[in-house]
């Protein structure tokens, strides 16, 4: 992988479609639209934003997530036991099929204890106990489990029968995911989780494979400006060892609901405009399909003729 060009600032926008008959686009969108209309897309080349962001840092694919945020919050599986990530997500029903997406927006602390609490009884009937890490949710299995799963990032939008854990073991997480799922069908007892629009789990990273995360030696893995909410990029992050020291590399990641992004994105623009910067590019990602990126240069910022990029719906 070659080094990404040291006055490039990246900003990298998760955007999950909406009807655009529910409301107006937002300030942030429609400067966003008009500012795309300059340049000419690619598709990115990153299956996902995370793993865009982890080629950025200079990390080799694949990536043990799961293993990587556990080290990071101090977690070290006992021998006889498993741990697995587990994710409220969203499932869709297809003509043919049942794909699944991340909930539009993350939930918060309230939001996930709730959600905690619903699922806790039926986990404990099998010994295994939902934590809450860091905003993220732990399951420990007092048992070692032989699954293979796949992570959520990878799984996303794909028919689920190509994603389900496999392996001599994978019988016991299928019936824990279905009946997590049946627990989750009626929220409407449940205010503080009705309108999240959770109503699934998804179960991944079977920590009883050592994998160690691969990160090469070029010096800009390990002086990476970083600005995200994201905990696995979070626990990425703490791996190098000067990550959030002065860099030359910068990166924003968010989605168009983030606080703070039309302020990045006016000061970015502003300070492509002044040479500050050569190069703007911006990742926009949806709910379904490859993301796209925009190279801008300054001369872009002088063209008028541009038509506004329908990133809406």
């Amino acid at each position: 992988m070659s080094s990404p060009n040291a006055s490039t600032f990246h900003l990298i926008v998760e955007h999950f479609s909406r009807n655009e008959l529910e409301r107006p686009p937002t300030p942030v969108l429609q400067q966003l639209s008009k500012l795309l209309g300059k340049g000419q897309s690619q598709p990115c080349h990153a299956p996902n934003p995370r793993a865009e962001i982890a080629a950025l840092m200079g990390n080799v694919a694949p990536l043990p997530w799961a293993q990587i945020w556990l080290r990071n919050a101090g977690i070290r599986p006992k021998a006889e036991e498993t741990c697995f990530v587990v994710e409220p997500v969203q499932m869709v029903a297809g003509m043919n099929n049942i794909a699944m997406r991340p909930l539009p927006q993350a939930l918060n602390n309230a939001q996930l204890e709730a959600w905690i609490r619903m699922l806790q009884p039926v986990l404990a009937m099998d010994g295994a106990q939902l934590e809450n890490i860091n905003g993220q949710c732990l399951l420990r299995i007092p048992r070692p489990l032989k699954v293979r799963t796949t992570p959520l990032d990878e799984a996303r939008n794909r028919d689920l029968r190509d994603c389900l854990p496999s392996g001599e073991d994978s019988g016991w997480i299928r019936r824990t995911m279905t009946e997590c799922q049946m627990v989750l069908h009626d929220l409407s007892s449940h205010p503080t989780l009705s309108e999240t629009g959770v109503n699934g789990v998804w179960l991944w990273g079977n920590t009883q494979d050592p994998i160690e995360p691969k990160l090469t030696s070029n010096p800009i893995s390990c002086s990476v400006q970083l600005r995200t909410s994201d905990p696995w990029l979070a626990a990425l992050l703490h791996l190098h060892p000067k990550a959030g020291e002065a860099a030359p590399l910068k990166i924003w990641h968010g989605s168009t609901q983030t606080t703070g992004l039309e302020a990045t994105l006016t000061a970015q623009v502003r300070a492509l405009w002044v040479g500050e910067v050569s190069t703007l590019a911006i990742s926009l990602w949806k709910d379904a399909g490859m993301g796209r990126t925009w190279h801008l240069k300054r001369h872009h910022l002088l063209r008028f003729w541009s038509r506004p990029v329908k990133i809406d719906g």
